[in-house]
């Protein structure tokens, strides 16, 4: 697991302003952010747009393996 995380894609600046955009705040003003799951799978936003594209990756663990996977 330690080498899958080595290997895995990082965010190229810190992106978490994207939980604060104005855009998505007001449009969901009751919705918690970032949401629990996110946080819970260890995303991480790649890259950001506002109003235009997000790229998110989630690191895969164990468990999201089929049993019996390598």
């Amino acid at each position: 697991m330690a080498e899958e995380l080595k290997n895995a894609p990082t965010p190229d600046k810190d992106y978490s302003d994207f939980f604060r955009d104005p855009e998505l705040t007001d449009k969901y003003p009751g919705v918690k952010l970032p949401p629990a799951t996110f946080v819970a799978h260890r995303g991480k936003i790649l890259t950001f747009a506002s109003g235009q594209s997000l790229s998110v990756v989630f690191p895969v663990g164990e468990a999201q393996r089929r049993p019996g996977q390598a």
